[in-house]
């Protein structure tokens, strides 16, 4: 009996050995990726879930590049038109100028003539401008007709943003043929200059709405990054402060179980030792 129960008390102890020192590498594998799910085998519906995730995450992250992509060119008309404008309103001013000149005098007569070579100057800088509104080979504000384009705003195929620019070169704004050289001609230039500085503040509107939907956007997906992630850590990463703990109690475990298993072992060469000596007695 006494046998009997020694040998029971060495296989639990051998058990409770095995068991904390499966504890312990896992602990110890924990610790050491950080990782609470280092393969299937640890969590296997938790590690399909944190793929998704996972995948979720990649797919917003290019979603983001490709907006902040658009911001970048919406940023790029943003500017082209805003210094469209004031070259506009440049040759507003020389229009007005010349429309008041007295062409009569020679100081007046001097004064239209400046005008009208600064307004030349301002009509190719306006053309040139509008050339330089680029992003990635696309001319934003001198496509005849204009540009139309979309990017990939989300995870879905559908999930796109449209964006639009118009073409804001001195033809296409109606200016193109107009100067100051004279009254007649600037009383023309001023009508024409008032709607095309018209004309481009409406395109502002549209371009400023483009960039509000942009932004808001971004902080979508951001907001979208931020939760997948949070959501697949969840799942994936170790508790570092209870896994330290684990490891410590499956420690104290083992080194108890290995006492208790030597203490078996010890019981039962005593009980043969004992039983030996009284049978050769």
């Amino acid at each position: 009996m006494e046998i009997s129960s020694a040998n029971s008390q060495a296989l639990f102890s051998s058990y409770a050995i095995q068991s904390a020192n499966a504890a312990i590498v896992q602990a110890s594998k924990r610790l050491s990726t950080g990782l609470r799910v280092n393969s299937a085998a640890d969590d296997p519906s938790g590690l399909v879930i944190a793929s998704n995730f996972k995948t979720n995450i990649g797919s917003y992250n290019a979603a983001l590049t490709n907006i902040n992509t658009g911001i970048a060119m919406n940023q790029v008309a943003d500017k082209g038109l805003s210094s469209i404008y004031s070259t506009l309103s440049k040759m507003y001013n020389l229009a007005v100028s010349s429309y008041t000149a007295d062409s009569t005098t020679t100081s007046g007569a001097a004064l239209i003539s400046a005008n009208q070579s600064a307004f030349a100057a301002y009509k190719t800088e306006l053309d040139s401008l509008a050339s330089a509104a680029t992003f990635n080979g696309k001319a934003l504000l001198s496509t005849s007709g204009g540009l139309s384009t979309s990017i990939q705003a989300g995870t879905s195929t559908t999930d796109t943003i449209a964006l639009s620019y118009s073409s804001a070169t001195s033809s296409a704004l109606g200016v193109s043929s107009n100067s100051v050289s004279s009254s007649a001609n600037a009383a023309t230039a001023m009508t024409a200059l008032t709607t095309a500085m018209n004309t481009v503040s409406g395109y502002q509107v549209v371009v400023g709405a483009q960039a509000n939907i942009l932004s808001g956007r971004a902080d979508f997906v951001t907001s979208q990054i931020t939760n997948n992630t949070q959501a697949y850590g969840n799942i994936m990463d170790a508790n570092m402060a209870e896994e330290s703990a684990n490891l410590a109690s499956a420690t104290i475990k083992r080194d108890a179980a290995t006492a208790m298993l030597a203490q078996a072992n010890t019981m039962n060469a005593d009980i043969v030792k004992y039983l030996l000596k009284a049978y050769s007695g």
